[in-house]
């Protein structure tokens, strides 16, 4: 089946934002130190670098499991929240 591209019969387009506009990576980084940092934890940035691309909730509770604390939801909320408490600061304009 030989089909030309024509916008006419496209419904959508998925951008894959993440690294394109902002490198979110260093930012959701600092947040789930700080996070840890919260439960008695001095994680290191290269502690992170196993659970990349590894979803939201793996990316610290690995961590966190590393450090044998236990995953707990609102660790990841906690995250997010430093992560928009930080982003005005850091993002370039």
């Amino acid at each position: 089946m030989n089909r030309s591209f024509s916008w006419n019969e496209t419904d959508a387009v998925i951008f894959d934002m993440d690294g394109v506009l902002t490198d979110s990576e260093p930012l959701i980084n600092e947040a789930a130190i700080s996070t840890l940092k919260e439960y008695g934890i001095d994680a290191k940035p290269e502690d992170f670098d196993p659970f990349v691309g590894a979803g939201d909730e793996r990316y610290i509770a690995g961590v966190a499991e590393h450090y044998e604390l236990i995953f707990k939801p609102e660790m990841k909320s906690r995250m997010y929240e430093i992560y928009l408490n930080i982003l005005p600061e850091k993002i370039k304009s």
